[in-house]
């Protein structure tokens, strides 16, 4: 599908420090738990992300002027 529509797909971790990967419930779970420490770098990831695309567009966009 991103060969045909631009986007992008990552995983960021949200599981509390405590929890081993082996005590932590799924995602889907009523009874996970999320550490949300981890906000500020899924907002700053998210925002590079914007930032490199909408670069990449004006210098494309530059290249027509």
């Amino acid at each position: 599908m991103l060969a045909q529509v631009p986007g992008a797909f990552v995983f960021l971790g949200a599981r509390p420090a405590r929890l081993s990967r082996d005590e932590a419930e799924e995602n889907h779970s009523p009874r996970a738990e999320f550490d949300d420490v981890v906000l500020n770098d899924g907002a700053r990831l998210l925002a590079e992300l914007a930032v490199r695309r909408l670069n990449a567009y004006a210098m494309n966009a530059a290249m027509y002027l």
